[in-house]
């Protein structure tokens, strides 16, 4: 399932932030004990000015890409 399908929801429209309380949006529970892979983009800017702020381009829990991943990275 990738992002769009997973969320159905803009990035914006996701956070509900109060000066005095911040909400978890209902749309979030849809994550909750999911695995994901996350493809994210890291520009020359990102690297020449310590930069840890990256973009997601791709984010998928299919499993099978997901174990893969944590096979080769030597995640539990």
């Amino acid at each position: 399932m990738e992002c769009p399908k997973c969320l159905m929801e803009a990035d914006t429209d996701l956070i509900d932030c109060d000066v005095e309380e911040v909400t978890f949006p209902v749309d979030l529970n849809k994550l909750i004990g999911k695995m994901f892979a996350f493809k994210i983009e890291i520009t020359t800017y990102n690297l020449t000015n310590f930069d840890e702020m990256y973009v997601v381009t791709n984010m998928i829990d299919d499993e099978l890409i997901v174990n893969e991943l944590k096979e080769k990275k030597k995640i539990t």
